[in-house]
């Protein structure tokens, strides 16, 4: 058999084949080239290194599937107040913290009242005073009378101004006797020294050159204040000059 036909055959298909490749349009632009991939770095950690651990949260329960941390409450403590008693006796309430300044009222025995503040050293206390809450004073807590219960450092500090100085005067030429206290203040010749310093309250005067040194006035002495002593026992009444 003649292998003639089988090789025009496969010659006119080349020719078809360039025929139509030249018949293509011209000036279609080539296609786009893929983009070559970034170019990365793989690091391998040593077998020993290990990742930090992350903490969580204690949970005592689950709210749609998350972990409900824990809190632990503080509960801060309220101090106990400050409470003053007359356990044996009485006290007097004074306008500031000292002897100095004028009695203004008094905790009877067996009263108790709620300190609000205190004086620097925790001497004194500023309280209520009874059955007169809109009225408050200072009380002595270093005395045998008195009873404290709390911690008296931790109330706040209150300041006072000084008190002003009361004096008794001797105007007689007779030495006289003040009670309480046995305090001798000399006769008006012995002046300037006839006028002594006491704290404010009430006092009795007495006739130190008569025998039995008889009682010759009852005074109450306030702050800024100066009383003149003008009468003796004989009876006698002069002035100071």
């Amino acid at each position: 058999m003649s292998n003639q036909p089988r090789i025009a055959i496969t010659v006119l298909t080349v020719g078809l084949f360039i025929v139509t490749a030249c018949n293509l349009p011209t000036g279609v632009p080539p296609l786009p080239q893929p983009s070559q991939p970034a170019e990365w770095t793989a690091t391998t950690l040593p077998p020993s290194a290990t990742l930090p651990a992350i903490a969580s949260p204690q949970a005592t329960g689950t709210l749609a599937g998350t972990p409900i941390p824990t809190f632990t409450a503080v509960v801060l403590s309220t101090p106990l107040p400050v409470v003053i008693t007359a356990s044996t006796g009485n006290l007097n309430i004074r306008r500031g913290p000292g002897v100095g300044y004028n009695p203004i009222g008094g905790l009877l025995k067996g009263e108790t009242s709620t300190a609000t503040a205190r004086d620097d050293i925790g001497g004194w206390l500023f309280i209520a005073l009874p059955g007169q809450p809109d009225k408050s004073g200072w009380v002595n807590t270093q005395t045998q009378y008195s009873t404290v219960v709390g911690d008296v450092m931790a109330l706040s500090v209150l300041s006072v101004d000084a008190p002003k100085a009361a004096y008794f005067r001797n105007c007689t030429f007779h030495p006289m006797l003040v009670q309480p206290g046995g305090v001798v203040i000399p006769p008006q010749g012995s002046a300037p020294l006839n006028q002594v310093q006491f704290n404010p309250g009430d006092y009795i005067i007495k006739d130190g050159a008569v025998a039995g040194n008889p009682e010759v006035m009852e005074a109450t002495l306030l702050e800024g204040y100066t009383v003149d002593i003008r009468t003796d026992a004989t009876p006698s009444t002069t002035s100071c000059p």
